[in-house]
């Protein structure tokens, strides 16, 4: 008579036990979705819900563009995707800060020809500030409702999926093979 283990765990009828290349796979893909969900929620939909609330006061100070460039890259699934970098100098009581926010939620690349003019012409566009740290600016705080709407529900399922593969690792029955018994041993 064989001692070894059936295919399914008596006490968990619903669960398959997990071999130990199995179980590593499932921890490893586990805290990528959990790193993945956690990042985005925190660092796109908390940053930009955040960096709105540290600006609520809408204070402003004048800045002076100092490079404003459109960035093209070329993607093989979208084609070209472009994407608006600049940098400003801004000073609040009399310290001079360096900043290259441009906005919290949305696309700005519609802002490229307005500052790039300004950066041209020498006008000075308006920052706002958090007025408890000055260091952080943005040129557009304007809220927008649409990006949160993605991301805030692929993060949560991305989080929820890890939590997941965490249950299932922590729960699901080790296989364990027990020689064969032979009596007269």
């Amino acid at each position: 008579m064989s001692l070894r283990s059936s295919a399914r765990h008596p006490s968990r009828p619903g669960l398959q036990p997990l071999t130990g290349w199995q179980r590593a796979f499932a921890g490893v893909m586990a805290v990528v979705f959990l790193a993945g969900g956690l990042s985005l929620l925190g660092g796109i939909v908390f940053g930009s819900i955040y960096g709105s609330w540290r600006t609520r006061s809408q204070v402003r100070a004048d800045a002076r563009m100092l490079s404003v460039e459109l960035v093209s890259r070329v993607s093989g699934r979208t084609g070209v995707s472009k994407d608006l970098q600049v940098t400003y100098e801004y000073e609040v009581a009399g310290k001079s800060y360096i900043g290259s926010r441009v906005s919290l939620f949305r696309d700005v690349t519609w802002l490229y020809p307005s500052l790039s003019q300004a950066q041209h012409s020498g006008r000075r566009v308006p920052v706002y500030i958090d007025p408890d740290a000055p260091g952080f600016s943005v040129i557009d705080r304007s809220f927008s409702f649409w990006p949160l709407v993605l991301a805030v529900p692929f993060s949560l399922l991305f989080a929820a999926a890890g939590c997941f593969l965490v249950w299932a690792c922590l729960k699901a029955p080790a296989r364990v093979i027990l020689p064969a018994f032979k009596p007269g041993r």
